[in-house]
């Protein structure tokens, strides 16, 4: 059963970030729901479970954009393991602290892309500074519900 539940977590999220992306961008932006429910699973969950979910989240991703395929995959995993790290000296169960490093790691995402395109491609994709600067905000505002999804789901049923 718990394998059924972990099914439907995984095509939920791919189908809100599809649909959001697709149908809900704001001004061609849009939140990287699976950027939010991979620190929100991370911080909650294993680590090798959160990794394992990242990972299968930026394939998806990568596959929805052109660019250096992997990459999102790489950094999304990296994400998950880092989240498990700091969980350990951050309290990181409660809504603020989980937003916070969101809003860290949003920041940091696009430029960790440059740099992982810059040593495989050797060159650095860069979205731009509209990108840079409103996508983290509105991780930040889709935070809540991700969280609340996320800490709803793995009460219920045991990962």
């Amino acid at each position: 059963m718990k394998y059924l539940y972990s099914t439907i977590v995984l095509v939920v999220g791919v189908w809100v970030q599809w649909m959001w992306s697709t149908y809900g961008s704001f001004f061609g932006l849009a939140p990287q729901v699976l950027l939010v429910l991979t620190v929100a699973l991370a911080s909650r969950e294993k680590p090798a479970l959160a990794m394992s979910f990242a990972f299968v989240w930026g394939l998806f991703s990568d596959a929805m954009r052109v660019h250096l395929f992997g990459a999102e995959a790489l950094f999304f995993t990296c994400v998950a393991y880092g989240v498990g790290l700091v969980r350990r000296q951050i309290d990181v169960s409660s809504l603020v602290p989980q937003i916070a490093l969101l809003g860290v790691i949003s920041y940091i995402y696009f430029p960790a892309l440059a740099l992982i395109g810059l040593v495989f491609e050797r060159h650095a994709f860069w979205a731009g500074w509209e990108r840079f600067l409103l996508t983290p905000i509105y991780n930040c505002l889709v935070a809540p519900a991700g969280f609340l999804f996320m800490e709803r789901f793995t009460q219920k049923h045991d990962f």
